[in-house]
């Protein structure tokens, strides 16, 4: 009998931009449900579907939908709107006795986690549930930068710590499993009633068997950008502090070209800060993308920078390093594991390195090369989707939360 996965995926406001949570959460059920092993069930907005069909291809997920919502509503009153319904419906939600149930929370924004949380004290006697928890949000007292200077926080920076606090109790005291994504943060989630093997490291993937396919080699002259960037535009992944870091670049290798693929809340931000530096010619802002137009943009360019302040992992730089990128990245905790090879890392907040290194890689092609095939290595021996939900479907039967078949 398959199990029976029901997954929480109701915490974002627009149906374009996913997270990695998303991503995870999309592509195990893809895996999952195309070798029979789960049937899924997405709990979510209209939202969230029309997020998710984009991605699914033919899987057979089915949606329930808790909510309705407009593409770009005012934040704070959809988070609200999106708590409050969630909690409705998993108030009312029973699971049917018998079977193998899981409850899967995306995240641990309360839209996901409040509801899922709910939902399981509910059926607690037919359910196990695995609460996501892939970032802790950094400490406004703290600074930012790991190592790295204080500074005053913005006000959606500190009230996602402040709101995150009780979601780490809950997830802490309640949740059958936990998935993070990386090894550091496995220890805040050991207690004496969940052993360390059911707290587990959730790498994310890649598709590589794309890359495979239409990996065409291109010589420097064929290349349109000497770099890219790919993510949110969020004060966690330093894509404004990279134009700082380009405008550097620029001092050295003038009219270098830079590819920033992408949305966010520092839209704004960062189009004041390449107006304020000149280099409305030397930054294309590309929007978001995916599939072959985002792959196309890998194919041109010669780099992948990663110039995250903090970070738990990152999917965004794996997938251009499946393409032969070599990738630039600081030096932070979470990405001593995830890119062991393949990618450069300087010290953390070292603007001046950072720009350095990008341009002794661009004037040495034989290096970037070299570090390129690395990268590449990597992503194809550890990081395909397959692979990665194999094996964390195994850890979840090793460790009880399945049965054996």
């Amino acid at each position: 009998m398959a199990v029976s996965v029901l997954i929480i995926d109701n915490s974002h406001a627009n149906s374009t931009v996913m997270s990695g949570g998303e991503r995870i959460a999309i592509e195990l059920s893809k895996q999952w449900t195309g070798t029979g092993k789960a049937e899924i069930t997405v709990l979510g907005s209209n939202l969230t579907s029309t997020l998710w069909s984009r991605y699914l291809d033919d899987s057979p997920v089915d949606f329930i939908r808790i909510n309705r919502l407009q593409e770009e509503e005012n934040l704070f009153t959809s988070y609200m709107k999106r708590v409050v319904k969630g909690i409705a419906f998993a108030a009312r939600f029973r699971i049917e006795p018998g079977g193998n149930n899981l409850i899967y929370t995306a995240s641990d924004f309360w839209p996901d986690s409040l509801p899922g949380f709910i939902m399981f004290l509910r059926n607690r006697k037919h359910a196990r549930w695995i609460a996501g928890f892939f970032l802790f949000a950094p400490s406004p007292f703290k600074g930012f930068r790991e190592n790295g200077p204080w500074r005053l926080p913005s006000l959606r920076t500190f009230l996602y710590w402040l709101s995150q606090k009780p979601v780490y109790y809950i997830v802490r005291r309640f949740a059958s499993a936990v998935f993070v994504t990386s090894q550091p943060d496995v220890a805040a989630f050991v207690t004496p009633h969940r052993p360390r093997e059911r707290v587990m490291v959730i790498r994310g993937g890649v598709d590589v068997s794309v890359s495979n396919t239409d990996l065409i080699e291109q010589t420097d002259e064929e290349k349109l950008f000497d770099a890219v960037f790919l993510g949110r535009f969020h004060p966690q992944k330093g894509v404004v502090e990279l134009i700082d870091i380009w405008k550097l670049v620029c001092g050295k290798i003038p009219g270098a070209k830079l590819a920033i693929i992408g949305t966010g809340p520092l839209e704004q931000e960062l189009r004041q800060n390449i107006e304020a530096n000149n280099l409305e010619k030397e930054v294309s802002l590309l929007g978001f993308l995916d599939g072959k137009p985002k792959y196309e943009v890998f194919q041109k360019s010669k780099l992948i920078l990663h110039p995250a302040l903090y970070d738990s992992g990152g999917m965004a730089a794996a997938e251009g390093m499946a393409w032969g990128l070599a990738g630039i990245a600081y030096d932070l905790e979470a990405l001593k594991s995830y890119y062991p090879r393949g990618m450069a890392k300087v010290p953390i907040g070292d603007a001046d390195e950072f720009a350095g290194t990008i341009v002794e890689l661009l004037r040495n092609e034989e290096s970037r090369a070299q570090l390129g095939k690395e990268a590449r290595d990597l992503i194809l021996e550890e990081w395909s989707w397959e692979s990665q939900a194999n094996r964390i479907w195994m850890s979840l039967r090793s460790t009880g939360l399945l049965p054996e078949e």
